[in-house]
């Protein structure tokens, strides 16, 4: 693993800035000399400077830092929630902008949750693997295959709605990664998870690194956690 590196604030690595900058860069994503701004501060004060870091396909990176530093606003860049006021934002060497078409390589799971309430676990699952262009042989296989690995089995027939805020999380990663999207953008995917369940989400993550070669940006309050799944680390305030 890599050794700690900040990525804003001026206090970026000249290594990581200089990586993500040749001509000969190819990582999944990237951020280059990003700035974000609050909108109408007559002070200008930024939520992002100087943003300068990538992430390589079949690599996880994992952001630390304090509430409110900045972490999830860089991944509602990459989602094309909100754009930076200067520098590029890419997926695959395309520079995202608002005229970019919505990008399908992209498994999600922010801080808002995703299920749908009145569907069983089973069904959100099913749903999400028909949504990902699954057969119906892959879905079932797929559905089967993401509830054992975070023992959501004993739930399949729940609805979402009455599930613990736990398992609700869990279910949530667990609609990220079906179907195996190139890249998954999992902001603090374990808030409220056991320490049982926690493991059980940063085993699935390394086996997809490890079978699909999936590239992951994720973010965690837990060092430890960080330090066992990731193989970089941004860590510190990003503005």
């Amino acid at each position: 693993m890599d050794s700690y590196f900040s990525i804003g604030s001026n206090k970026f690595t000249k290594k990581e800035k200089k990586r993500v900058e040749a001509e000969n860069n190819n990582d999944m994503i990237k951020i280059i000399e990003g700035d974000k701004y609050y909108p109408g501060d007559p002070d200008d004060k930024p939520i992002l400077t100087g943003l300068n870091f990538g992430v390589e396909k079949g690599q996880i990176l994992c952001l630390l830092g304090p509430n409110n530093s900045g972490k999830t606003l860089i991944f509602d860049l990459f989602i094309r929630r909100t754009y930076l006021d200067h520098g590029k934002v890419f997926i695959k060497n395309q520079e995202i902008s608002e005229k970019s078409p919505p990008n399908a390589i992209i498994g999600a799971c922010l801080q808002s949750e995703t299920h749908w309430d009145t569907l069983t676990v089973k069904q959100n699952l099913t749903v999400m693997a028909y949504i990902r262009g699954m057969s119906d042989q892959e879905a079932e296989e797929a559905v089967e295959i993401f509830m054992n690995a975070l023992d959501l089995r004993k739930h399949s027939g729940k609805q979402a709605r009455h599930l613990s805020a736990g398992t609700q999380r869990k279910l949530n990663v667990a609609l990220a990664l079906i179907g195996g999207p190139e890249l998954l953008l999992l902001d603090t995917p374990t808030t409220g998870v056991d320490p049982v369940g926690r493991n059980q989400i940063w085993t699935l993550l390394k086996k997809l690194v490890e079978v699909r070669k999936s590239t992951i940006l994720l973010s965690t309050h837990y060092t430890e956690d960080a330090e066992l799944v990731a193989d970089k680390l941004g860590k510190g305030l990003f503005a």
